[in-house]
């Protein structure tokens, strides 16, 4: 039997420890275990000042449509459907029953829209 696993840490998590609790969970669960761990690269955080062309493209275009946007890291890998909720809209996360109102939905789009053509016609 084979078991896969895509695990992604925080961008502050220790990678060390991950990894060490891991292989005592292995140790720990018999002689028979494999570890086969793929460390991939651990990416910076993004830049989100005048030194990022890309930011830079999505705060004119956030700006421009008067969206007060604050960065922040989230715990669930973010559902794009949330980024662009107004304090009126609450929505969790993840339920197992999640909708949006139709207008709200609507709205989104024209918000992508006009971010992705900022960021597309960057200079």
């Amino acid at each position: 039997m084979s078991a896969y696993f895509d695990v992604r840490l925080a961008i502050h998590a220790d990678g060390d420890i991950f990894e060490q609790t891991i292989k005592r969970w292995a140790n720990e669960a018999g002689k028979n275990i494999v570890l086969d761990i793929n460390r991939g690269i651990k990416p910076p955080p993004t830049d989100v000042n005048s030194s990022n062309q890309y930011w830079i493209a999505f705060k004119n275009a956030t700006d421009k449509l008067g969206l007060n946007v604050t960065p922040a890291i989230s715990h669930v890998a973010a559902h794009p459907r949330t980024w662009f909720l107004t304090h009126n809209e609450h929505m969790p996360y993840v339920e197992n029953d999640e909708y949006l109102n139709a207008d709200v939905y609507l709205k989104g789009i024209d918000i992508y829209e006009q971010i992705i053509e900022k960021i597309a016609n960057m200079e």
